[in-house]
């Protein structure tokens, strides 16, 4: 068989549903060998090396259908068993022993790594293979080998290249956005700042240890195009980077101001900048400019202003704060003097000609035609503003040039222009107008200084014909003029000083008076003066101090190999919070953690049931010295029968499932119900969003975890069917939520199944409307003492030991209840001044018991719910009229309908001595305490629907009805039944009788809550005035009842505080609609 077959012929069994994970592994390994990723020398299988065409036509494939339908369901169990690697090594190759033979089968799967893993980030997974392609693989890797590689043409060279670089600039963006939608952690290595801090140590290891060739115009295309890129993206900031963590080429360069250090003399590294270029640097130098000259202009520009915003910050006096200005001491010209050399390490010559003569010798002839022309960009950035500072370095700079005393002259013609210009003059702030008179002086001084063409002549003829020529410049006699008119004294210094010193130097006598006086800028002059007794370029460069601490970036050292974690080494299993945790064989061990060493002759342990490698093979691994423990033996019963094949979690749905309908008998279905549910919420959620497997099997799903039982009183049965059942009302609500609900109203189910029902429609409810669901804490023993040990506590704490079966939805109703009440009595408390002035006086009483005290007052009708628990696709807004309220109601109508006219039917018969049908039990839905919880649910949908565009219109009138109509009527009606006495079992359900009756006043309250707090319940008072006149009627009725002191049946404790509240908070809510409605209601109050 050819590897084609055997590669075509393994993509179709992936592709099919996979039995076990012997078998996946066995494909994948089997794939990974024909494909060349694991080289075996002494392999006799006799497949084909592979070619270059082969990897092209089916790396991708095995990729994408390795993220898309293999690792969804078979990461965690490949992980628990540490054979994640067999994924990840299709996309990071092994290195070593076990990788590729040849540089085609490693390359060529990271290539398509990035483009494949790139478009499919939606699980840890594919984050964790990220992180590693950004630490094994370089782009100086990836460019020598696409470059140097015989079997690519330079056209495919470079589009390969262009490729490569969009992904991977893509990866931290479309990392975030994942993280931001999924539980996904991103990984210090991904996150924007360290990752293009990274990318730009990259370019600078590629221009410096590779074999880029200059002379090559696709290469100079390539790194043009990683350099633009890296413009794109923010890496040259026009303001120096506040965080460590923000991205700067600068912090990266060899030469530039690398992480601010190289300028300063008390700066904690000892790398200083020198006149003398070493190799590296002027190689760097030579591909940077290169590269730039293929720039954009506006690109040049932003690359420029960077440069000379990160040497402005670093100019300044040491062990301060306070920037350089005019200071003429030797360090202060020494920093000068080290920002010049930056600008002229990283871009040449500041003038366009010298660039050409300078290098004429070390470049040839093509190399030339992409020397970079910086003068007209320095020159355009001149219009912005800049420092007294700069305007040193640039001058500087410019006199160190190939040919100062052109880069000088062409400096001296753009500050003459600028200096001269009549709205700078007027319109100009006095920083301005100082950092462009610092320019044209310091410039004016370097021309005067400068040696001569000619050795014989003498300097002062040199420069004379220049300074003259400026002298008589009408822009400049002008200009002069204009100065000393301005009305600010300051500026009008800047023209004065100016003056003086052209004529100084051409030989005339020229003085303004005051400048000994102070406050009007002559402080500022005095020290100009002082500055130009000499130049910085004459300073000497003092080394710097040496710190007790060196900090050296990681990314000027070579590459941007970031230490990421290898997928191919043992890896935890995956965390809830998403993190990967590396395990290590750590020799310094705690030894006080270790057991003391025995020996088997001499040990009185007891014989072990198994045998020892019986025992081995039944772990799956465990050392063949050691046998099973008793404990061992009770976590994992499989031991004492090791022909008897452990059930396996389920992979897909479908195996839940079957795993939920086993039709055997004993242990084996115990252990299979058992395992099921452990994995089932887990696996409902993981497949969510995964294709169509969730929606096909939904419905299965539900219908059988709603009819399961705890016949063999399995642990946290109850609890894990509720997760598994909000799992897929979450993850599928419009196929879970409407089965739930059909089943609800069929007969066979016991009252625990229905609440079980009822909670997972409500939380899912609230989940899905990103509302939090407080855990409800279970109530304390009278007495402690009398209690088990906390471990044998928990394992028999049932549902029968709270005060209700429902007390986590009765617990949340009674809250949104009770802060729908306060809503409306604290907005009636504030339209009473007496009660504001109380409430004004106790705030100030409690703060002034304390010195300084600050009492945050809560408003709860402000109180906006908790951070949402999850992320999910369907809100519920969308789909709560739809698959959950209305369904619900309409259900029950039918139901309550069916049941009350065959009761009334079977009571007419039995009259007759006929016999007939009597609606008792418990287990029934309109019993108290089914009807009760139900009401309970629906108030709990209700609230989290509120913002639903069906809500005022529809949702609100019919559930409104639903709750008068369940507060008014008695839903079972027996009169051949006797009155129990007081405590009996009759009590208890005259009780929850009067808990239904409370239930439907809170829900009539959560109604009209929300439309008052929607449109003051105007849409309700409007168009449904009756049932609004019917729930005043009705409200009043019970509230008059209750105050007369007349007790309902069943009454007493908790439940009359709470029937009281209730009626009392509905009236409330029903006079602050009336107050405003009730003229324009047809059936007035």
């Amino acid at each position: 068989m050819s590897n084609h077959d055997i590669l075509r012929q393994t993509l179709v069994q992936l592709r099919a549903p996979i039995s076990d994970q012997d078998t996946l592994v066995q494909l994948l390994s089997t794939a990974l060998k024909v494909l060349g990723i694991y080289y075996e020398p002494n392999d006799s299988t006799g497949v084909e090396s592979p070619n270059l065409k082969m990897l092209l036509r089916y790396i991708p494939e095995y990729q994408t259908l390795l993220l898309e339908s293999v690792a969804p369901h078979w990461e965690e169990y490949l992980r628990e068993s540490e054979n994640l690697n067999l994924i990840t090594d299709y996309f990071v190759p092994p290195a070593g022993k076990r990788g590729p033979p040849n540089r085609v089968a490693r390359m060529e799967p990271i290539l398509s790594a990035y483009s494949t893993v790139t478009n499919h980030i939606s699980t840890q997974l594919s984050i964790e293979i990220l992180a590693t392609l950004n630490g094994e693989s370089t782009p100086s890797e990836v460019f020598r080998y696409l470059f140097d590689n015989t079997d690519y043409s330079s056209v495919d060279a470079t589009q390969r290249w262009a490729d490569f670089l969009k992904y991977m600039f893509s990866i931290p963006g479309k990392a975030s956005n994942a993280a931001g939608s999924r539980d996904i952690v991103i990984p210090k290595e991904l996150e924007t700042g360290t990752f293009f801090t990274a990318t730009c140590s990259s370019w600078n290891h590629l221009v410096q240890h590779t074999s880029c060739n200059l002379c090559n115009e696709n290469q100079q295309e390539a790194v043009s195009v990683f350099l633009s890129k890296l413009v794109s993206m923010g890496c040259f900031p026009l303001q120096p980077p506040l965080l460590p963590s923000d991205p700067s080429f600068w912090k990266t360069s060899p030469s530039a101001v690398a992480a601010g250090s190289g300028l300063r003399p008390d700066a904690s590294t000892p790398k200083r900048v020198s006149a003398e270029s070493s190799p590296r640097e002027t190689k760097f130098r030579k591909a940077f400019t290169c590269a730039m000259s293929l720039l954009p202009v506006s690109q040049q520009h932003t690359i420029v202003a960077s440069l000379l915003s990160h040497v402005n910050s670093s100019l300044m006096y040491p062990n301060t704060s306070r920037p350089l200005s005019l200071e003429g001491d030797d360090i202060s010209r020494s920093i000068i003097k080290e920002g010049s050399l930056v600008l002229l390490e990283n871009l040449g010559n500041l003038d366009s000609v010298s660039n050409r003569r300078g290098d004429e010798e070390s470049h040839s002839a093509k190399e030339m035609d992409h020397l970079l022309h910086i003068w007209p960009v320095t020159s355009a950035l001149l219009d912005k503003q800049f420092s007294e500072g700069i305007a040193r370095v640039l001058v500087c700079w410019a006199s160190q040039s190939a040919s100062p005393r052109s880069a000088l002259e062409s400096l001296l013609n753009r500050a003459l222009e600028l200096w001269s210009n009549q709205d700078h003059i007027r319109h100009s702030t006095l920083q301005r107008h100082r950092a462009v008179t610092c320019l044209f002086l310091n410039t004016i001084l370097y021309i005067k200084l400068l040696p001569p063409k000619d050795v014989n002549q003498p300097p002062k003829q040199a420069s004379d014909v220049v300074l003259r020529r400026l002298a008589t410049n009408s822009a400049f006699i002008s200009a002069v003029g204009v100065y000393i008119e301005h009305p600010e004294p300051s500026v009008r210094r800047c023209g004065m000083l100016t003056a003086e010193l052209v004529a100084e130097i051409v030989g005339s006598k020229l003085q303004f008076p005051g400048w000994e006086d102070e406050g009007d800028g002559q402080e500022w002059g005095r020290r100009m003066r002082n500055l130009l007794q000499a130049r910085d370029v004459d300073a000497t460069i003092i080394p710097p101090q040496p710190s007790t601490s060196s900090h050296t970036s990681e990314a000027t050292q070579g590459d941007h190999k970031v230490d990421a974690p290898s997928l191919s080494e043992n890896v935890a299993p995956h965390q809830p919070h998403g993190r990967i945790t590396i395990r290590e064989n750590d020799s310094d061990s705690d030894d006080s953690l270790e057991g003391y060493a025995s020996s088997t002759h001499s040990s009185s342990r007891a014989p072990s049931p198994v045998s020892q490698n019986n025992a081995a093979n039944a772990r799956g691994g465990r050392p063949s010295n050691s046998a099973p423990t008793i404990d061992e033996i009770n976590a994992d019963p499989t031991l004492l029968n090791p022909l008897r094949k452990k059930i396996q979690k389920p992979v897909y749905l479908l195996d839940l499932g079957r795993l939920l309908k086993v039709d055997k008998d004993g242990n084996e279905q115990s252990e299979s119900i058992q395992v099921a549910l452990d994995a089932a919420a887990s696996l409902i959620r993981k497949k969510a969003g995964w294709g169509l497997e969730l929606e096909e099997n939904a419905v299965d799903l539900t219908h059988s975890l709603i009819g399961l039982q705890n016949n063999y009183e399995l642990e946290e049965f109850d609890h894990r069917v509720l997760e598994a059942l909000t799992a897929l009302v979450v993850c599928s609500p419009r196929k879970a939520a409407l089965c739930i609900i059909e089943h609800f109203f069929t007969p066979s189910y016991s009252t625990s199944q229905r609440f079980t029902m009822l909670n997972a429609l409500a939380l899912g409810a609230r989940e899905l409307a990103g509302l939090p669901t407080p855990q409800i804490s279970r109530p304390k023993s009278a007495f402690p003492s009398k209690l088990l040990p906390p471990s044998l506590h928990r394992r028999y704490y049932t549902t029968a030991d709270e005060s209700d079966a429902g007390a986590q939805i009765r617990g949340l109703v009674e809250n949104i209840s009770k802060r729908a009440i306060n809503s409306g009595l604290e907005k009636a408390e504030d339209s009473v001044p007496e009660i504001v002035r109380e409430r004004q006086l106790t705030v100030r009483l409690n703060q002034g018991g304390r010195a300084g005290g600050i009492v945050e007052l809560q408003n709860s009708s402000k109180g906006q719910p908790g951070p949402p628990t999850s992320k999910s696709v369907n809100t519920f807004n969308e789909i709560a009229a739809e698959y959950f309220i209305l369904p619900l109601v309409a259900k029950f109508w039918d139901y309550l309908q069916d049941t009350l006219s065959r009761e009334e039917r079977s009571i007419r018969m039995s009259r007759n001595g006929e016999g007939g049908f009597r609606a008792a039990g418990t287990a029934m839905i309109l019993s108290p305490l089914v009807l009760s919880h139900f009401i309970n649910t629906m108030s709990i949908m209700v609230h989290a629907s509120r913002h639903s565009p069906a809500f005022l219109s529809i949702l609100a009138p019919k559930v409104l009805e639903l709750a008068i109509t369940l507060g008014t009527r008695k839903m079972i009606s027996d009169p051949q039944l006797p009155t129990a006495p007081a405590g009996s079992a009759s009590d208890e359900d005259s009780r929850r009788s009067a808990s239904t009756l409370s239930a439907s006043l809170e829900l009539a309250i959560v109604i009209l809550d929300a439309s008052i707090a929607l449109d003051t319940g105007k849409t309700l008072a409007l168009e449904h005035g009756s049932l609004v006149s019917g729930t005043t009627i009705w409200a009043r009725k019970v509230f008059e009842t209750l105050d007369a002191g007349l007790q309902l049946q069943g009454m007493g404790g908790e439940e009359e505080a709470r029937l009281r509240g209730a009626s009392a908070g509905l009236l409330l809510k029903l006079e602050e609609i009336s107050s405003k409605w009730s003229q324009a209601m047809l059936i007035p109050f």
